[in-house]
């Protein structure tokens, strides 16, 4: 969103209400506003495990939009790491949408 002139910092405080207050957006959005993707939960666990969230909602015959989107990203983000042999936690993914923003902007 910075590319957008909305400072991350500004947008995560925005989005920290009652909907989005859990563990899981607090802990990620605050590795995306410092932009520190230290390793704290592997990028390619965390693909095994959407992997079989995906299954299960085929399975249910449940569509799962966003999980496609999210299983997209993951997959990307891997693909990227691997290309500089790091391995990526699970928040690379906020790093790749926004290499695709700024390269996107021109």
């Amino acid at each position: 969103m910075e590319q957008y002139g909305i400072p991350s910092g500004t947008l995560y405080r925005l989005l920290s209400t009652e909907f989005f207050d859990n563990w899981f957006f607090r802990f990620y959005s605050e590795k995306y506003v410092n932009k520190d993707y230290r390793m704290d939960f592997a990028l390619e666990l965390g693909l095994k495990d959407l992997s079989y969230i995906k299954e299960l909602c085929d399975t249910l015959n449940i569509p799962g939009f966003m999980l496609d989107g999210a299983l997209d990203l993951c997959r990307v983000s891997l693909k990227e790491s691997r290309d500089a042999r790091l391995i990526a936690d699970m928040s690379q993914v906020a790093e790749t949408v926004s290499q695709y923003i700024k390269s996107s902007a021109g």
